[in-house]
């Protein structure tokens, strides 16, 4: 009777262990769930507020070329496609088709994406009333900051080709600070496509150096995946 009693309280004394343990397990479990919950979203607010920073620093660094107003051929050629070719958007991507192949010089992605451009900024003016040069210095922003990134995105891979890589951050923080401080001295006091038409000079530049970083990640790890990418980059920045 002692010994069955004797088993009983160490059956009961390892079953309490094993629970206190199990406790103890769970509970460290939650504090490092909650302790990884903290870092990634703290991670995130410290990259979202960098990320707003970044977009007021370079709106105040571009303020004279976004407040330029469009003039010239720059500023009726959206009206003059929708004369034209019609005020659709079937009709501005035809037009944009039949630039593309019927004319001197064969341009399908340009023509498209220039006329599908046009055609938005004419429709944004007339559905919500704002003039075309505030919609052009937001197109402006827009690809200013694309060719910015896509010129950091092509030094990190080549740098990354290296034994001293660049993080993207670094890399984007520079290229927009010289990019930004310099491009005044050219664009504001000339009416040129690479000041006033965005997609001729700064979206096609973003293409290009996009283009390269895909090349450059194709050669530092050879991919099917990438293969195709640098692939399909070409032939985007061909047409």
């Amino acid at each position: 009777m002692t010994d069955t009693s004797h088993e009983d309280q160490s059956s009961t004394s390892v079953l309490d262990e094993n629970a206190e343990a199990s406790r103890s397990s769970t509970g460290s479990e939650e504090r490092d769930r909650s302790k990884r919950w903290r870092l990634v979203n703290g991670s995130r607010l410290r990259g979202a507020v960098a990320a707003v920073s970044y977009l007021m620093v370079s709106f105040v660094l571009l303020y004279p070329i976004l407040a330029t107003p469009v003039v010239a051929d720059d500023f009726t050629n959206p009206f003059a496609q929708a004369d034209g070719g019609g005020p659709s958007l079937g009709d501005a991507l035809g037009y944009g088709w039949r630039g593309a192949t019927e004319g001197a010089s064969f341009r399908i992605v340009g023509n498209v994406v220039g006329a599908f451009a046009n055609w938005l900024l004419v429709f944004l003016s007339a559905t919500f009333d704002v003039g075309i040069s505030p919609l052009y210095a937001g197109l402006k922003f827009v690809m200013i900051i694309a060719c910015a990134a896509s010129i950091a995105w092509c030094w990190t891979c080549l740098t990354q080709l290296t034994e001293r890589p660049i993080m993207f951050r670094h890399a984007l923080g520079l290229i927009s600070l010289t990019l930004f401080t310099t491009l005044q001295i050219h664009a504001y006091w000339s009416n040129d496509p690479v000041g006033n038409y965005p997609l001729v000079g700064f979206g096609s530049t973003a293409l290009a150096f996009a283009f390269l970083a895909l090349v450059l990640r194709f050669v530092r790890e050879p991919t099917a995946l990438r293969a195709v990418a640098a692939t399909v980059g070409a032939v985007i920045a061909v047409g």
